[in-house]
């Protein structure tokens, strides 16, 4: 082993060689020369720079091919929504925006709360396509009377909640199997005076008819399963057979109700409508709330067309004569205090405390908001909110459901028209369905 400095790099100042020996093998030598000083501190920078230049290409290199995947995801999810799109026009059609008409729906203030059937929309017309038999204005009172059972759907083919229920109701009419049952829809668009004749207020309608007669509004879920077990329930339902109350007895209709034909509520605990049926010839049984938007256009029009016209509360000088009108205002309100702030002057009330005998009236009458028929058991209903039920203190009879579009439309000449049936004893409702 011999050490030859000739064969270590040539030296600078400042450098260092450490006494590495160089190992001769074959005429060569072998051995790893060691520098320190300046010369060492310079190859080791060089040798940081390099792996760092190394790092900084690797991590430029991972960033473009995550570009590259993000672009590729991107353009993929694109090509997905272009294809659904496109498989969407070819199923459903495609109508131009510069020809898609609109109609504004009027305002309504019916017998549905407003969360329930706005009272406004505004929809583009569409096509609603149905393979459901069609009624018309000729057909209709000859085929529900000769059926049993009849549901129908009031539609229109500008609305989107009939469009959205369209497919649902086909199904639904090809699968309930139901021998006495005939499933049909009516396109009131076409049919406007039908509708009206039926007092139809919003689309989609759901009605169900039981020997000719109205049995009920259906307010459930409008999927198949749904309208199935509905169906299912209303066909084994026998009819409620009300009995007759005699005029000379002095029982109220509420009566009835704790004899057993709706919720079992005393009569001598609910006096508001006894003693109104007993002074007055007819009698408003008025359902509305102050949450409720549609209530208060109604609220305003009874008080202005017949305030002063109402039989003044108990306690009051009422005289010994039975006075043309009088209402009871059942409230769905939230408190007292604003059941109490919402009534208007002369109107009596049930007690908000009394909430048995209130929703006695609202079962017994299938008359309810529809945040309220889960609390009170019920599944279905004739009228929503608001809704006015004109009574006779006569014959104790409902002379109709209808009161609120009655007042709309005759105001008031109403009472002269609510009178002119009672005394032909022909009301447009018999009993409560």
């Amino acid at each position: 082993m011999i050490e030859d400095s000739s064969r270590l790099p040539s030296d600078q100042e400042g450098d260092v060689f450490t006494g590495i020996p160089l190992q001769e093998d074959g005429g060569v030598f072998t051995g790893i020369p060691v520098v320190d000083g300046p010369r060492r501190r310079r190859i080791s920078n060089d040798l940081y720079a390099s792996d760092e230049e190394e790092d900084l290409q690797d991590s430029e290199q991972e960033t473009r091919e995550r570009h590259e995947e993000l672009l590729a995801r991107t353009r993929l999810s694109l090509f997905v929504v272009l294809l659904c799109a496109l498989f969407y026009i070819l199923s459903v059609g495609f109508t131009p925006l510069w020809e898609v008409q609109y109609v504004r729906v009027g305002y309504v203030s019916s017998r549905y709360p407003s969360n329930d059937h706005p009272g406004e929309d505004i929809v583009p017309i569409t096509s609603v396509e149905s393979s459901v038999p069609k009624l018309a204005s000729e057909t209709f009172d000859d085929f529900v009377a000769q059926h049993k059972h009849v549901f129908v759907n009031f539609d229109t083919s500008w609305c989107s909640w009939c469009q959205r229920l369209a497919p649902d109701w086909t199904r639904f009419a090809q699968r309930h199997h139901f021998g006495d049952l005939e499933v049909v829809h009516v396109d009131c668009e076409e049919e406007p005076s039908l509708c009206r004749k039926n007092q139809i207020i919003a689309y989609p309608t759901l009605r169900w008819f039981t020997d000719g007669e109205i049995r009920n509004d259906y307010a459930g879920n409008r999927n198949v399963e749904a309208l199935l077990s509905y169906a299912r329930r209303e066909m084994r339902r026998k009819p409620r057979q009300l009995p007759l109350v005699p005029q000379e007895d002095p029982r109220s209709l509420l009566q009835l109700v704790s004899d057993g034909h709706a919720t079992l509520v005393p009569y001598s605990e609910f006096p508001s409508l006894q003693n109104a049926l007993d002074h007055s010839d007819v009698v408003l049984l008025y359902f509305a709330a102050s949450w409720c938007p549609a209530s208060t256009p109604m609220t305003e029009m009874l008080d202005a067309v017949f305030g002063e016209m109402l039989l003044p509360p108990k306690g009051s000088n009422r005289g010994s004569q039975p006075h043309p009108l009088s209402l009871v205002y059942v409230s769905s309100d939230n408190s007292a205090e604003d059941m109490n702030s919402y009534a208007r002057k002369n109107w009596m009330t049930v007690p908000f405390e009394e909430f048995k005998e209130r929703a006695a009236l609202k079962k017994y009458f299938k008359v309810a908001g529809k945040k309220e028929l889960p609390s009170l058991g019920m599944d279905s209903r004739i009228g929503g909110l608001p809704s006015v039920l004109v009574l006779s203190g006569k014959t104790r009879k409902v002379i109709t459901y209808q009161g609120v579009e009655d007042l709309q439309e005759k105001r008031s000449e109403a009472l002269n028209y609510w009178i002119s049936l009672a005394d032909a004893d022909k009301p447009a409702f018999q009993e409560a369905a």
